[in-house]
């Protein structure tokens, strides 16, 4: 094939492959952060930079460092397990498209060529590279009875498109790390988590109603009053948050409510 052809078909593969799997990876990787994120929730507080990287941001680049952060500072290693898991999911989703793109390639296609005596050259038919020998030095020649010729290799204008076989073994390999460690949290998740079957998975609107009522009772009604940055350093130092469960004695019913579980800005401010 020509150039030109080679590259369209290396660039559709990046394209279609790379960002298509990755695409669906990500999505997966994001279903099963949701329904981790429950489950660490029973195991141990957490900050609300872990939750919302969890709930919105996974699996981004900007998700990586909040995550190693949340595996340094929790405690007990079941949680901290699954955190490791996720980071490994978000870390080969985000690699995906350049391990995809290592894996294919396409090269020039040679000749051989061989150099006859007399100054000029033929090329080396297929039928006749059982002539073609190794000298002492590891150079290559064609023999034709007790006579031997050097041999050139000339570029041709065609190109080959194909896959390398070590690095497809290494994207496969991974892929197969992802999986399990995907599989192994869902499982988890499924077979451990009271909160996930009562309450659903989390979804991003769920996700920040639950935020918002936390925030509301940490820093009080006004928050609309705090920068990005204002609201980001007063959440750092903010309490760890946990679902709690709310029963309605008059009606028998539960709710569940993401809280740090401290009394609220809006109680402070009354009692002062």
């Amino acid at each position: 094939m020509t150039f030109t052809k080679a590259k369209a078909i290396d660039l559709s593969w990046n394209l279609a492959a790379g960002h298509g799997i990755q695409a669906l990876t990500g999505f997966v990787t994001y279903r099963i952060a949701a329904d981790a994120l429950l489950r660490i929730i029973e195991l141990v507080p957490v900050s609300y930079e872990t939750f919302a990287t969890m709930s919105f941001n996974l699996p981004v680049i900007s998700s990586l460092i909040p995550l190693l952060r949340a595996i340094l500072e929790t405690r007990g290693w079941r949680a901290k397990a699954i955190l490791i898991s996720l980071f490994i999911c978000a870390l080969y989703t985000l690699a995906l498209p350049t391990l995809l793109d290592s894996a294919t390639g396409y090269i020039q296609v040679t000749e051989v060529w061989v150099n006859w005596m007399n100054g000029t050259m033929t090329r080396l038919n297929d039928d006749k590279w059982s002539n073609v020998s190794d000298l002492d030095d590891g150079t290559k020649v064609f023999q034709e009875g007790d006579k031997i010729y050097p041999i050139s290799c000339i570029p041709t204008p065609m190109y080959q498109w194909g896959f390398c076989f070590v690095w497809t073994a290494v994207v496969i390999s991974l892929f197969i790390v992802w999986a399990w460690c995907c599989y192994g949290i869902w499982v988890d998740s499924h077979k451990s988590s009271y909160l996930l079957h009562q309450s659903g998975r989390i979804g991003q609107w769920r996700a920040v109603a639950d935020l918002g009522t936390a925030m509301h009772e940490d820093l009080g009604p006004n928050l609309s009053c705090f920068s990005d940055s204002g609201l980001r350093n007063q959440l750092r130092h903010a309490p760890l948050l946990k679902y709690t469960m709310l029963v309605d004695q008059g009606w028998g019913t539960q709710r569940v409510r993401l809280s740090s579980g401290q009394p609220s800005a809006v109680q402070q401010l009354n009692n002062a």
